[in-house]
């Protein structure tokens, strides 16, 4: 009976196909999408070559088959049901099925499917396949990346906005109300929110760079908002304009991020790099700065600025005094004085250790007086620090754009100069620049280039000036006076020997000058008086200096000197200044045989407990109280001298009068212009040759 069944429905079949055959031949052999026609059972009966290529089946392995291993699982009873309500129903049905194809691939189709009815009898199922395995990976990765475009406008920090201009339509992400406290929806229903929130000193900048963007061009610029709740952020806006067919701006697009981490950090670099971490003040670069700023807008406006540079006048010793902590305390209440005392927006800064600088624009030369006066005023008032007074005072130097300078450099210069001519005129007064500073900077400058080849040139040389006795009248000794034989004449040390010890140069002089007078006193000695002694003075870094006494020591045994016939003179603030190590490099001298002499006594300390502990031979009375016959002076000195068995000479004697009245009060070696001036080694040569020289000379006395 199966058998029967089977043959008659193979019998159906090929007749169905034959009554099909030519209606459907052009559909199945031309389609270029899929075509089947599946039986009852869902077996496919006839195909195309499209649906072949699509599956990857043979035409025998197809036909060997039913759709049903060919859908996937989880679709497969819901096609079974469309299936069967086909051929049941006798409709048409479109729907959307995956399936496995022979290699596995898993193929999104549309499928078109409706009954094949032969005689008024449903015999089957013929569908039309559209493969949308493509434009489904397609829509699903256009997806993916919209959602994750979603997930990130959501997300990022940063609020990204569209404007219409021409609807006015807004768009903004999400993050807008993180930074500026207004909703998104605020910032759709009104259009002008995001230009009412822009701080108002910024506004006008805004618009006027916004402006630029009309030509289409990006704009990148930053600015400050006000947030809902009233805080003041910066952000960095970058817009981009949109421009139609016509080259119009019709849409702008944009990020807006906060970056008010980035400018308060900004800020903090700014400060440490142009302001005093001690005072607060501006520093250095930043009045260097600000000075260029300043003369370019004078330039334009023809107007002057003027700079005035102040240091504080001895200020180290109260820094040593209070130590450091306490010297900073006192620079930061000066600082606060100096600014008290200046208009809204003058700038100052400090420049370093107690120096300071101010610019003034806009003023006359009586506004600079004026404020300048005020300063010194306030400084010069007392400070009191650890239950102390202390008084301080400043000097101030001051320099004129454009006078003394087109540019930063030669005003702060000619200020610094004029800051430091004042010192030399007495500390705690204003000193405008003007050309006798120059003429003595520009003088300091040639001797300092020259100082620095003189002793590799030999331009130095020793003149001599005799001191004499009175009494036996004869010379008992000389001094040794340095000169230097410039191309622009004789210096006198007094110019240079102060620069020397500035430069670092007076140990290098002085070790010349050292035994350049050995050498000579020795030759001198071997001439005409073996007793003859020669003075040299010393400076106070030479008495600093580490190894001075062996150096001394090694020049005698060179020159072969007796050191009893070498005497150094050093001036009571020398000796005073370091007394400690004074003291032991004179006491080594004076063990060596080498006699000390104090230069200029009467004028520096006159403490008499020093000539206790120093080992002193010699007191030179200074010069100056002969000049003024102050006799009272000079005996008491002699007599002071007498009492500790030190010898005394009179220095700067210059008429007969002077000789006589020193003479008669027990004074008997002298020097000066009245005996000789300094004069070159063979002058004295032949001073000493002449022996009757100073009786003849003397007898006039």
């Amino acid at each position: 009976m199966s058998t029967l069944r089977e043959n008659n429905l193979l019998m159906e079949r090929h007749l169905m196909i034959d009554n099909l055959q030519e209606s459907l031949l052009s559909l199945f052999e031309y389609n270029p999408d899929p075509c089947y026609i599946l039986d009852l059972r869902g077996k496919f009966i006839a195909f195309n070559d499209a649906t072949l290529k699509l599956t990857g089946y043979s035409k025998e392995e197809l036909l060997a088959m039913t759709f049903h291993p060919l859908i996937v699982p989880e679709q497969l009873e819901d096609v079974r049901r469309t299936f069967h309500t086909i051929v049941t129903i006798g409709m048409k049905a479109d729907f959307e099925v995956m399936l496995y194809a022979k290699s596995g691939e898993l193929l999104h189709l549309s499928v078109t499917a409706m009954p094949v009815n032969i005689g008024g009898e449903t015999t089957g199922v013929i569908g039309m396949v559209k493969n949308l395995t493509k434009s489904k990976r397609l829509e699903q990765s256009l997806l993916n990346t919209q959602t994750q475009l979603k997930n990130i406008f959501d997300s990022v920090k940063v609020c990204l906005w569209s404007r219409h201009l021409v609807t006015e339509e807004t768009q903004v992400s999400p993050a807008c109300e993180v930074i500026y406290g207004f909703s998104q929806q605020q910032f759709v229903d009104n259009p002008y929110l995001w230009k009412q929130v822009i701080y108002p000193d910024d506004l006008p900048d805004v618009e006027k760079r916004q402006r630029s963007m009309a030509c289409g061009e990006a704009l990148s610029h930053e600015y400050r908002i006000v947030r809902a709740d009233g805080e003041v952020r910066w952000v960095h806006d970058y817009t981009v304009p949109v421009l139609n067919q016509a080259g119009a701006v019709v849409r702008l697009d944009g990020v807006i991020s906060d970056i008010s981490v980035r400018k308060k950090t900004e800020e903090r670099l700014y400060t440490l790099a142009y302001h005093d971490a001690l005072t607060g003040l501006p520093n250095r670069r930043f009045i260097r700065e600000r000075i260029r700023t300043v003369i370019g807008q004078a330039e334009r406006k023809r107007t002057k600025v003027f700079i005035l540079y102040l240091d504080l006048d001895g200020f180290k010793s109260i820094n040593d005094s209070l130590g450091h902590s306490g010297g900073d305390r006192l620079l930061q209440r000066v600082s606060k004085r100096i600014t008290r005392c200046l208009r809204q927006g003058d700038p100052i800064a400090r420049i370093g250790g107690d120096e300071f600088a101010i610019i003034l624009e806009e003023a006359t030369e009586t506004d600079v007086e004026l404020i300048a006066d005020r300063i010194l005023e306030a400084v010069a008032k007392p400070f009191r620090m650890t239950h102390q007074e202390f008084i301080v005072t400043t000097s101030i130097g001051i320099s004129v754009y454009p006078e003394h300078g087109d540019h930063h450099e030669p005003l702060f210069k000619r200020a610094d100069q004029a800051m430091y001519f004042a010192k030399e005129k007495g500390k705690n007064q204003i000193q405008w620049f003007n050309q006798e500073i120059s003429d003595k900077v520009e003088r300091r400058l040639m001797l300092e280039q020259g100082l620095r080849k003189a002793l590799l040139q030999e331009e130095f040389v020793l003149y001599y000036q005799p001191i004499v006795n009175v009494v036996t009248k004869r010379i008992v000794g000389t001094e040794a006076l340095i000169r230097w034989k410039h191309a622009a004449g004789l210096i006198s040390p007094l110019e240079f020997i102060q620069i020397a010890e500035e430069l670092g140069h007076i140990v290098q002089i002085g070790e010349w000058v050292l035994r350049t007078a050995c050498i000579q006193n020795k030759m001198w000695q071997g001439l005409a008086r073996e007793s003859l002694f020669v003075s040299v003075n010393l400076s106070v870094r030479q008495l600093e200096q580490d190894g001075f006494v062996e150096s001394l020591q090694a020049i005698l045994e060179e020159t072969e000197l007796d050191p009893r016939y070498l005497h150094v003179e050093i001036t009571e603030s020398a000796a005073i200044k370091n007394i400690h190590q004074a003291l032991t490099v004179l006491q080594t001298l004076s063990s060596l045989g080498v006699s000390i002499s104090i230069d200029d006594f009467g004028t520096g300390y006159s403490s008499l407990s020093y000539l206790e502990k120093l080992p002193i031979h010699t007191l030179k009375i200074d010069q100056m109280f002969i000049r003024s016959n102050q006799m009272a002076i000079i005996k008491a000195i002699i007599a002071m001298a007498n009492s500790l068995n030190l010898c005394v000479i009179a220095e700067g004697v210059e008429t007969k009068e002077q000789l006589r009245r020193i003479r008669d009060i027990g004074c008997s070696d002298m020097q000066g212009y009245w005996f000789s001036e300094p004069v070159q080694p063979q002058i004295i040569e032949s001073f000493l040759l002449d022996t009757d020289l100073w009786s003849r000379f003397l007898e006039k006395a």
